[in-house]
């Protein structure tokens, strides 16, 4: 059974976020990382804000610590040894 590190959101209307999704998925052979669409999120599971979701990048690790833009970044590439 695979273990989730960390869950992004991206902002689904974006193609800079969408490209980014995609080069996750392709090197994340051990699938830690969940990718999930801000836009089509639902607020009660998370406690994030939407609003700078939207804009930048949200993450959330496995001790429920939520972070954004750069920070979010961060953590993929430490949770992605190939990275």
């Amino acid at each position: 059974m695979k273990q989730t590190k960390l869950t992004i959101f991206i902002d689904g209307w974006c193609p800079n976020c969408k490209r980014f999704a995609k080069l996750i998925k392709r090197i994340d052979i051990w699938q830690h990382i969940k990718i999930e669409d801000a836009r089509q999120m639902n607020k009660s599971n998370y406690n994030i804000d939407l609003l700078v979701a939207k804009k930048h990048m949200a993450s959330i690790n496995q001790s429920s610590k939520v972070a954004y833009g750069f920070t979010s970044i961060y953590r993929v590439v430490k949770t992605i040894p190939l990275m």
